[in-house]
């Protein structure tokens, strides 16, 4: 992990009243919401950055592939409920590969349905929902349901990052930002997953080195055929799609965008990049509530 940041933050000469106060105050106090990591500890919906998990599974699975063509208008009834693209804009008949571009939910819900909410969650648990990822701070298991307990049109929002249905297992998705992240870069690893780590080396006074951290892979979450294709994919989205304000000059972004809605409250706005895009060298996730 290269940097990582949470805000609102607090000065670390001052953490021993902070902690006192946040006892005092319990954790609804402000400064315990100081004290709290977002990026490590906190669970949001992903938003449409999760349509990169139901991507690679669709194609992994065979369920789809980039060209094929879906239908997408601004609303539809799946499981007779609504699914809707944000803004309610429709796009016509386009590609998969249009659809992630462009963000759609109506053809994510379609495409949620037609791999069915086991392959959905089974894809998710390879990125590592539902695992305890050990790290060397706490990390808050990111979450995805039951599929036994996923109505079809649960699973429709679902495959397009929002968690909605009620039922004895959580609602899903429900990602960490260090969650997304992990998920950015395996795709820009040829699918390995790699164990993240904070400590890359230490030295002594004298500057000799004592440790130096090992990189070791955690998981393999697909083929490395199927990640390129992704990231041909994630191309688009930063080329001509809903991340063009990611673009850098001389650099090639691969990304995807999110916005997650809540009923009366302001969206959450996310973003993973990965770049550069051939030979990924750093990926960024980010959640601004």
């Amino acid at each position: 992990i290269l940097a990582l940041a949470s805000s609102p933050s607090y000065d670390a000469a001052d953490v021993e009243a902070l902690i006192k106060q946040a006892a005092e105050q319990g954790s609804g106090g402000s400064d315990a919401s100081q004290l709290y990591n977002r990026a490590t500890q906190a669970l949001y919906p992903p938003g449409s950055t999760f349509k990169m998990v139901t991507l690679t599974t669709a194609l992994e699975d065979g369920v789809a592939e980039e060209g094929t063509s879906f239908d997408s208008p601004g609303s539809m009834d799946i499981g007779n409920a609504e699914v809707s693209n944000f803004g309610e804009y429709a796009y016509g008949n386009i590609s998969l590969a249009r659809a992630t571009e462009l963000s759609s939910n109506t053809v994510y819900g379609q495409l949620g349905v037609l791999m069915g909410a086991n392959r959905l969650v089974a894809g998710a648990e390879k990125f590592g929902f539902n695992k305890q990822i050990p790290f060397d701070l706490p990390l808050a298991m990111s979450l995805m349901p039951d599929p036994d307990e996923m109505t079809e049109w649960e699973t429709a929002w679902a495959a397009a990052g929002e968690p909605v249905g009620e039922h004895p297992s959580p609602a899903g998705p429900q990602a960490t930002v260090l969650e997304m992240a992990l998920v950015g870069s395996a795709l820009g690893n040829s699918g390995t997953m790699m164990q993240p780590y904070l400590v890359d080396s230490v030295h002594n006074a004298a500057g000799e080195r004592s440790y130096q951290a090992s990189p070791s892979s955690y998981t393999q979450v697909c083929s490395a055929g199927i990640a390129n294709r992704v990231l041909e994919v994630l191309k688009g989205v930063v080329e001509s799609g809903t991340g063009t304000a990611a673009q850098i000059s001389g650099v090639q972004v691969a990304g995807k965008t999110g916005t997650a809605e809540h009923k009366g409250q302001p969206d959450d706005k996310w973003f993973v990049g990965i770049a550069p895009a051939d030979d990924a060298k750093v990926v960024v996730a980010l959640a601004l509530e």
